[in-house]
């Protein structure tokens, strides 16, 4: 709560083929690793923010990945400080 962190991008990979088999009922176990820095990020109109990445992985029926994720975080105090044109 003392550090925020805002959405800023993610990369995202789906399974559509296990996606269309899915059924409302399925159970979905969520993944998270991280965080990992990354540094000297060009987001956000070119400010140089240091970003911290995690890496999320969706498995259904028998660990099947349904999607694997990067998103990448922002301090939220570092984007409030940030100007735009």
């Amino acid at each position: 709560m003392a550090d925020p962190m805002v959405y800023v991008a993610h990369a995202i990979s789906v399974d559509r083929v296990l996606a269309a088999a899915l059924r409302s009922n399925d159970v979905l176990h969520i993944l998270a690793r991280g965080p990992s820095v990354v540094a000297g990020s060009r987001a956000l109109g070119g400010s140089d923010l240091v970003l911290q990445r995690y890496h999320c992985a969706g498995l259904v029926r028998d660990q099947r990945v349904l999607y694997a994720a990067d998103i990448d975080l922002a301090p939220l105090q570092a984007i409030a400080g940030t100007r735009h044109p």
